[in-house]
Order: C-alpha cells, then structure tokens, then sequence
C-alpha cells in the first residue's frame, strides 16, 4: 500500500539530488549533470505515482506539498540555467565557426607552401 513515509523518504532524497544538481550546473559539470538526473528519474516516477494516488494525496500536508513545490520550482531554475549556457555554447561556437572561416581565407596570403630544411629534423620517426 503506498504510504505518506515513502513519499517523505523520497521527496527528502530528490531535495539532496535537485540541490547537488544546481551545484553541478554552476560549476559547469555538465556529464555529471546527466548522470545524476538519470538516478533522479526513478525518484520522481515514483513520487509522480505516490501523488497520483488518492490515498496518499489526500493525507499530504501543507508542509509536504510546499517541498514539492520548492523541488519543482528548483527543477525549473536549474532547466532555465542549463538552457542558458547551451545558448552561450551556441554563441561561442557560431563565432569560432566564422574565426575559423576567416582564417582559412587569410592562411593562404600567409603561410607557406613548402616547409623550411631546418622542419624535418623535428618530424618523428615511426
């Protein structure tokens, strides 16, 4: 039968992992970001069915619901973050794609066609 605990229990393990995720996301570690909301996932299905059921929605008290709400609200700061920071990737990789075409176009007035003598004493040797 699902209980009010299970849901307490749960709630109180996503609370840790939503707030070691905010963390995660400020601090630019984005891998572990998707590793950890992987091990949420089972948390918040399970949550999502324990509310779901009129049993226990019906006994949830001010205090419960509020941490969810907090959770929730905490979910979406961290989405706003991470949906922020692929914007400024994006950004970052735009303008290296347009460096990049700009030095291939100068390369050419610039470099060299033929290496100097001096350049194969310091190729290896397989």
């Amino acid at each position: 039968m699902p209980s009010l605990k299970e849901l307490d229990r749960l709630v109180c393990a996503l609370e840790a992992l939503t707030l070691e995720q905010q963390t995660l996301l400020h601090q630019r570690q984005f891998e572990d970001v998707v590793s950890l909301q992987a091990r949420e996932m089972p948390l918040v299905e399970r949550i999502t069915e324990l509310v779901l059921d009129d049993r226990v929605r019906a006994r949830i008290d001010s205090h419960l619901r509020a941490r969810i709400h907090h959770i929730l609200s905490r979910l979406g700061d961290n989405s706003t973050f991470l949906d922020q920071a692929m914007q400024e990737t994006r950004v970052a990789l735009a303008e290296l794609g347009r460096s990049s075409v700009r030095a291939r176009a100068v390369r050419p007035a610039y470099g060299r066609t033929s290496h100097p003598p001096w350049a194969q004493a310091f190729s290896a040797e397989g």
